[in-house]
């Protein structure tokens, strides 16, 4: 028990400087006293114009006009022709990915066999309960899982468990409201709250009079909240704070009670939003082991929601019979889709050669897991990154293995002065140093064969 509030202490060490530095650098979110006499004239004048103009020709007319989006987006109708000409693109895509799938895993069952027959079943199939694999190289390990892969019930190629994670966002039908939590380590209070959306009607993803359009810089919207009781609260033993380092927006400091309101007005526009439903459209939740995140929605925060949470993507039912459901995507199970086993984000991120940093910030943690599950989704992505083909995740895996053995790591320049400082402060590096493991951003390697770097 003492240790306990030995620790609880030294991780709240600094806080009362970290409040300090906050508050001196908080904006007031209302901006109007920034305008100059003259821009407060120009922007009161074009208010009246708006009111001139109410009448709205065209969506386009609407928004240019800075008009409520909302008000448009919820007139979005979704059009059935588009979905059906690309439901059969994704039953052919699913089909071929299975038929790859198992063509590849039977050389790799085949290698196997050869080498370490013991390993498989008398019916051919691979023993997952083969006792004998601690006597395997790294890299049979490696082989050996990957030819296994297929009978995990994540992980198989049949078909349907490919398409229920990729059919919505190839039809550009749902949308996507990712949220993470950050919680204190030792009282488990949520600390902050990160929120991306992406829209796929704000994207242009739709038919527009006929024809249909998409943005080619996808448009997301991203809120980073910290909740005040807890700004003293700094994470230090396990993970570092980054409650500060949000990559993308300003962070607000809302109070609980606040922050609940927050959450509860992003519930009514999406989730409880009639409009959305009745157009052809549907919501869901993404993240990274979401469900411990939904857990700690429903009892830190009380939401107050109509829909029910649809673990298991019945896809159908939501579109037919039960529209008022949430989709709930767990990037970790989907990463089992072309891995032999659940990673965290950043080695989703690290594979999928998706740029990140200062992850552990509520936003970062939120952006870029909806980042990761687009492109984990997207058929042109796993075409393109080859998440269907078990020898190119052989060789994928096997330079990140080769990567990660190496003990050198390229560190941002202030982390690796905050290692050197601790070192005459508290020293504490090893802590310090353990922690940067969440903070590789790649090394640097030497080739003489520069052309196969032009190799698709």
């Amino acid at each position: 028990m003492n240790r306990n509030n030995s620790r609880r202490r030294s991780s709240t060490s600094e806080p009362s400087l970290f409040k300090k530095n906050v508050n001196s650098s908080i904006r007031q979110q209302d901006l109007s006293d920034l305008y100059s006499r003259p821009i407060q004239k120009l922007l009161k004048l074009d208010n009246e114009f708006k009111r001139k103009h109410d009448s709205v020709p065209n969506s386009d007319y609407a928004r240019i006009m800075n008009r409520s989006n909302q008000s448009i987006l919820d007139r979005v109708v979704y059009d059935e022709k588009f979905k059906n000409s690309t439901l059969k693109r994704i039953d052919s895509y699913a089909k071929t990915a299975h038929v790859i799938n198992f063509q590849k895993r039977q050389v790799l069952m085949d290698y196997m066999e050869k080498n370490h027959p013991d390993s498989l079943l008398k019916n051919g199939c691979v023993d997952v309960k083969y006792k004998n694999i601690e006597s395997l190289s790294p890299d049979e390990k490696l082989i050996f899982e990957l030819s296994k892969r297929s009978i995990n019930k994540h992980n198989n190629h049949t078909g349907d468990n490919l398409k229920k994670y990729i059919t919505s966002t190839n039809l550009h039908d749902t949308i996507y409201i990712s949220i993470d939590l950050e919680e204190y380590e030792f009282t488990h209070k949520i600390t902050e709250v990160g929120i991306t959306i992406y829209d796929p009607r704000e994207n242009g993803s739709y038919f527009m009079n006929g024809d249909y359009c998409t943005s080619q810089i996808p448009t997301f919207r991203k809120y980073h909240v910290i909740i005040e009781e807890e700004i003293d609260s700094r994470n230090s033993v396990h993970i570092l704070c980054k409650k500060p380092e949000s990559l993308f927006n300003e962070t607000y400091i809302l109070t609980k009670r606040e922050t609940n309101k927050f959450l509860q007005s992003i519930w009514d526009r999406y989730f409880n939003n009639d409009n959305i439903v009745r157009n052809g459209f549907k919501c869901a939740l993404v993240g990274q082991s979401v469900g411990g995140d939904i857990k700690e929605l429903t009892r830190q925060f009380n939401i107050k929601s109509f829909c029910e949470f649809d673990y298991d993507l019945t896809l159908g039912k939501v579109l037919e019979n039960t529209p008022r459901k949430i989709l709930v995507y767990d990037t970790e199970k989907i990463s089992m889709t072309f891995l032999f086993n659940a990673v965290s984000v950043k080695k989703q991120l690290r594979f999928l050669n998706i740029p990140h940093g200062s992850l552990h910030n509520a936003l970062n943690d939120a952006y870029f897991t909806l980042i990761s599950f687009l492109t984990m989704t997207n058929i042109e992505s796993r075409i393109n990154l080859k998440l269907d083909d078990p020898m190119e995740l052989l060789k994928k895996c096997t330079l990140l293995n080769m990567i990660r053995v190496h003990p050198e790591k390229v560190l941002p320049v202030e982390v690796l002065y905050n290692i050197e400082e601790s070192e005459h402060k508290r020293k504490s590096s090893k802590k310090m140093a353990k922690n940067t493991e969440q903070l590789e951003y790649g090394l640097p390697l030497n080739t003489t064969n520069y052309l196969d770097l032009l190799d698709f």
